[in-house]
């Protein structure tokens, strides 16, 4: 039997190793050693023993205790010393009960595993749904919790573990409600974006609408009055202008062709209550055959060419041969209200009011700029929804044996309207305007495989079993638990994307073995399906994420909320690099759509708050970087859409997290100008 080595006789003299507090189990005879005797030795040493005897490397012993106890020494703490990577242990103060990696790489290496793991989860659980009702046991409670972050003390288990029958937890946000001196009052709900919470602190102003002023010496005064007043009865039209005087104004048939092009390739791509073929063979060729005469005084033609001048409008507006908000759309748009208002079409309604009426709506949300003009865009969608109810689009058409054409048609338009109308009262936190037992139309695609229908198959079904669940249980008057919260997170990351719908590199995309075509309508709907799910998901989070910071700055992962910092910070994240990423592949379009571009804002004040609120995070580097990308390029689109106040409180923020991070930095800034003052990033 050899001796026992020196080294060994060595550290049974030290305090906490070896003797009676350590004592030696005698090795069955024939057993098989699984590791060395340094190995094992480690798995005894005690704090103060590695601190005295500096012959055992550090990381060995850091990794035995791991394999041992499963986790990093719970009562010190591990960081990185200088350049080297050198691992020195230090005592741990309550205030302050991190696990820090050694490299950055590590950190994002677990959030890309955690992600990984998640859609895993996620895949697992909607497959299983449709064979059993029963959970699948790999998604039990316990298996669920290996994807909590490392960050915390993995021994504090109860602050973290919320049951939804013991969780009453809610966060009581009622949104922004203001009232001007002069009467104004507007309200927003407490998940609409944060833009509009900050047009509601700002001190009211009163701009003039240039386009307007310009109007004047284009279209008649008669016109320009016809189109500010709506006819609610044959009463209100006895000074009325003539279909045949509007008609005039159209363009040649060369230019109606290339702005309806244009409308169809860079505007429908997102919203269309009417598909191109009914256009051509209803409307366009009513107003471009060879054989047109005077037009009668008939409601259906007038709706008609209100329709005609909505589509050139909104082509004018994304035609990227003239410049953004320019005053042709207007014009147009002016015309199309004009020809709309001619009769009351609430006495004569119509499915092409309801297209107009849509395509005001749709025009109103692309033109403002701002989001100061929100209010007639509201409005004008509850006319169109109120048309669209009296004339029956929520029932479904075929319990009437109505042509299966005309039909399919009714079907779209509802699905349309349906899905603008949630998309639109969640962006305001405002509630919709449809309920799933008042309506019972069919969707027009749920047979329709092919690629050409698949986003508006995805945003048919989206919002009517995701969207609608957001609207009732975390969206409405009373708050939801938190338990009910990561429900509803773990229902939108189930809910399927086709492959042709997913934006490589962005989540769990599938390779695109065969390829699909890169086609501009493609790009735009693959950005606004991810966009759509993390917007979601970045709101439905918010107020939980406010709390755990605001609640627990020096650990908010190790708060009851902690799910919710890592669900805002990744969704803020993934905005800001979709953005930019369809921002490098079209930029043109990308910089005319400002409705992407407020969420920028939402996703810096996200973004902000962890690196000032919490510095000492483990995502606040990484945040930090992220505001920086939001605000370089947010300042490339901001004057285009005069977002400059908007702008100043991004890099003010920018700014503060800079001092607090303790890396302000000259090299690291730009400077933007902005009229006679200049902005620094």
């Amino acid at each position: 039997m050899p001796s026992t080595p020196p080294y060994e006789r060595r550290m049974d003299t030290l305090p906490g190793l070896g003797g009676s507090d350590n004592p030696t189990k005698k090795r069955r005879k024939g057993a098989t050693r699984l590791s060395c005797a340094e190995c094992r030795r480690c798995l005894g040493l005690n704090y103060a023993a590695i601190v005295r005897y500096r012959a055992v490397p550090v990381l060995n012993v850091v990794a035995a205790r791991f394999v041992q106890t499963g986790h990093l020494l719970p009562d010190k703490e591990i960081g990185v010393h200088g350049s080297q990577n050198l691992l020195l242990l230090r005592p741990l103060t309550w205030e302050h009960r991190f696990v820090l990696a050694s490299t950055q790489e590590l950190h994002e290496k677990i959030s890309e595993l955690a992600t990984r793991v998640r859609e895993l989860e996620d895949a697992l659980r909607a497959s299983h749904s449709h064979l059993s009702s029963e959970p699948h046991p790999l998604l039990s409670e316990e298996l669920l919790k290996i994807k909590a972050p490392l960050q915390r003390d993995v021994n504090n288990k109860t602050s973290v573990t919320i049951k939804e029958e013991e969780n009453p937890d809610v966060v009581d946000a009622f949104g922004s409600l203001s009232i001007a001196m002069s009467g104004k009052t507007k309200y927003y709900g407490h998940t609409a974006n944060s833009w509009y919470f900050l047009e509601n602190e700002l001190p009211e102003e009163h701009e003039q609408d240039d386009h307007l002023i310009a109007l004047q010496n284009i279209l008649p005064q008669e016109v320009l009055a016809r189109a500010g007043s709506i006819a609610i009865s044959d009463f209100s039209t006895a000074t009325n202008v003539g279909l045949q005087t509007l008609y005039w104004y159209l363009p040649p048939a060369e230019v109606a062709l290339e702005l309806r092009t244009m409308y169809f390739t860079h505007a429908a791509w997102m919203y269309n209550p009417i598909n191109v073929e009914s256009f051509d063979n209803e409307v366009y060729v009513q107003f471009y055959s060879q054989n047109v005469g005077p037009l009668p005084d008939d409601p259906l033609l007038a709706h008609r060419l209100s329709l005609m001048f909505m589509v050139l409008a909104i082509g004018s507006l994304m035609n990227s041969n003239l410049p953004a908000y320019n005053l042709d759309a207007e014009k147009y748009h002016q015309l199309a209200r004009a020809a709309l208002f001619h009769n009351s079409f609430f006495d004569n309604p119509t499915i092409n009011a309801v297209q107009a009426l849509y395509l005001m709506t749709f025009y109103l949300f692309l033109v403002d700029r701002h989001g100061t003009s929100s209010g007639a865009r509201w409005a004008t969608m509850g006319l169109a929804v109120k048309v669209a109810q009296s004339i029956g689009l929520h029932r479904d058409s075929g319990k009437w044996k109505v042509d299966p054409v005309e039909a399919s048609r009714r079907r779209e338009l509802f699905w349309e309207l349906f899905t603008y109308d949630s998309w639109q009262c969640w962006t305001f936190g405002r509630p919709p305007s449809f309920f799933p037992p008042h309506f019972d139309c069919k969707m027009p695609h749920l047979d329709d495989n092919s690629d050409e229908k698949a986003f508006n198959a995805w945003k048919h079904r989206y919002s009517s079993e995701c969207m609608t669940l957001l609207h009732d249980q975390a969206f409405g008057a009373k708050m939801p638990t938190y338990a009910t919260i990561l429900q509803l997170d773990r229902k939108l990351r189930a809910f399927p994307v086709p492959p042709i719908l997913q934006v490589a590199g962005f989540g769990n995309s599938e390779p695109r073995a065969g390829g699909y075509p890169e086609t501009v309508m493609l790009t735009l709907q693959r950005h606004i399906v991810l966009a759509i799910r993390e917007m979601n998901l970045l709101y439905l989070h918010r107020s939980f994420f406010a709390r755990a910071i605001s609640d627990h700055p020096k650990d908010p992962l190790g708060s009851p909320y902690g799910t919710s910092v890592i669900a805002a910070y990744r969704s803020a994240g993934s905005l800001v690099a979709m953005m930019r990423n369809l921002h490098t592949q079209l930029k043109e379009p990308s910089e005319r759509m400002w409705f992407l571009w407020t969420h920028m804002f939402s996703c810096a004040i996200v973004l902000g708050s962890i690196v000032t609120r919490c510095p000492s995070m483990s995502l606040a580097p990484s945040a930090l970087v992220q505001l920086n990308s939001a605000c370089e390029l947010f300042s490339k689109t901001a004057r285009g859409f005069r977002a400059g106040k908007v702008l100043n409180i991004m890099l003010h923020l920018q700014e503060k997290a800079h001092y607090t991070s303790g890396r302000s930095d000259a090299s690291n800034l730009i400077e933007i100008n902005f009229g006679n003052s200049a902005l620094v990033i």
